[in-house]
């Protein structure tokens, strides 16, 4: 004979795996479908006000006709897009206008530090090409120019 308490574990364990299977063919489908409506709702084309705002890019960026002259005869034989010259770091006038603020500001910061330490232009090319050597002149100009920049985007 089953005892009261014996039907009691059967009926419960019975109505237990009733709600497990209600659970998962009706209620588990019902929720992800819940989730994802509400989700898709989230990208309805409207921006959202708290996020992030993108990297700041320049939108212009002007080199003066005097430090143009100077980086096109004494530069940008080597660092030029076309350069026809060895050198490690290549520049481009065209591409810069999209470049991220942060990289153009590394960019001048490099620029000022090898002119300050004399490593540009290189001896051995200064001596091949002496009609594009640096004056010190030139260098002060190269200089100011890209220090006023950076800060100048950096703000």
């Amino acid at each position: 004979m089953i005892a009261f308490n014996d039907l009691q574990i059967i009926f419960f364990t019975h109505l237990n795996s009733i709600k497990m299977k209600y659970l998962f063919t009706i209620a588990m489908p019902a929720l992800l479908l819940i989730g994802f409506v509400s989700f898709q709702s989230n990208f309805n084309g409207t921006p959202d006000p708290n996020a992030p705002t993108p990297p700041q890019e320049v939108s212009k960026f002007v080199v003066p006709d005097n430090v143009k002259a100077i980086l096109d005869n004494s530069c940008l034989p080597c660092h030029g897009a076309d350069g026809k010259f060895k050198a490690k770091i290549k520049w481009n006038y065209e591409k810069t206008a999209g470049m991220k603020t942060s990289k153009i500001v590394g960019k001048l910061s490099k620029i000022v530090t090898k002119l300050e330490k004399g490593k540009m232009p290189p001896d051995k090319f200064q001596t091949n090409n002496p009609d594009r050597k640096l004056t010190d002149t030139d260098k002060k100009v190269i200089i100011d120019w890209a220090r006023g920049l950076a800060k100048e985007l950096s703000k």
